[in-house]
């Protein structure tokens, strides 16, 4: 009779894995991980909740469920009340049995040993991602010069709401791609997924930049205010990676700078910023003359 009590008590332990995953997702080392600060910075939550723990690890089931076990049910989160009410359960759960702890302690070493000897598919995963940064820095630098050249009274009418219009699509552009990047698509193409997938790119910032967006690209009327939090958005950005890529972006400009001046490559190179500047400096001296003192600048350093 004992023995069939222990089998009945084991075999109930045995036939819950969604906790066992839970129980997983808890343990995880997400600071140590590069994707989930990444993630987290694309949530749009409130201030008043992102303090809170149930928010942050709902947020943490979700990361886990996109980018280690996508098996894992991650309910929807509740009202304030249910979430209050739920905090008992959510307690009691998180306090596992000896056998519990022993079997997360032997993951957590497997993890770490795993993640000690990368794999060749993760060292290609990452250079592609830092490829996939640099094109989200140039779409958001393409969309800082247009955005200013739309917002500032320096250009033609005509010339102005297309620079308006460009910048837009360029901002919707930016925005989907570090969706895409972020979360990914949807595991099928069923609401069964979709709905899941939607939830989790809804809260995101570079979602409301999606549709703000769209609503303004989409519209008859052009407001040059507008741009303004376009031009914002892309100067964070752009701030952002040359501060984290700042010895990166110096070696480059000194590559240009060397490929101008060597005779191999000069001649190339001489005459494709003279066709620049013959297409640019009418409109410069015509429409933004003040200009033309730092170009002048930039200039004698360039050709030192």
């Amino acid at each position: 009779m004992g023995d069939g009590e222990g089998n009945t008590g084991g075999g109930g332990g045995g036939g819950d894995p969604q906790r066992l995953k839970r129980i997983g997702a808890a343990a995880y080392d997400y600071e140590n991980d590069s994707r989930w600060a990444g993630y987290w910075s694309n949530v749009l939550v409130p201030p008043h909740l992102a303090s809170r723990p149930d928010v942050v690890d709902h947020f943490k089931r979700k990361f886990y469920q996109r980018y280690i076990d996508p098996d894992l049910i991650v309910e929807p989160m509740s009202s304030t009340s249910s979430s209050q009410s739920t905090k008992p359960a959510a307690r009691s759960s998180a306090t596992p049995s000896n056998e519990n702890v022993r079997a997360r302690d032997s993951g957590s070493s497997a993890r770490s040993t795993a993640a000690s000897q990368p794999s060749q598919t993760e060292r290609t995963a990452n250079s592609l991602r830092l490829d996939g940064r640099t094109i989200h820095f140039s779409i958001n630098a393409w969309v800082l010069v247009v955005a200013s050249l739309g917002i500032l009274p320096i250009l033609p009418k005509h010339i102005a709401s297309k620079a308006y219009r460009l910048s837009l699509l360029g901002t919707i552009c930016s925005s989907a791609y570090s969706l895409y990047v972020t979360y990914g698509k949807p595991r099928a193409w069923n609401m069964a997924a979709i709905q899941p997938w939607l939830q989790s790119i809804i809260v995101a910032k570079d979602f409301v930049h999606l549709m703000f967006s769209l609503m303004m690209f989409t519209s008859n009327v052009h407001y040059k205010i507008a741009l303004l939090p376009v031009l914002c958005w892309a100067l964070d950005h752009v701030a952002r990676f040359l501060r984290r890529n700042f010895a990166r972006s110096s070696l480059y400009r000194q590559l240009l700078k060397l490929m101008y001046h060597a005779p191999v490559t000069s001649g190339y190179h001489q005459s494709a910023w003279a066709r620049i500047g013959r297409a640019v400096n009418p409109y410069i001296h015509r429409y933004a003359p003040f200009l033309n003192t730092p170009i002048s600048a930039v200039q004698r350093w360039w050709l030192r």
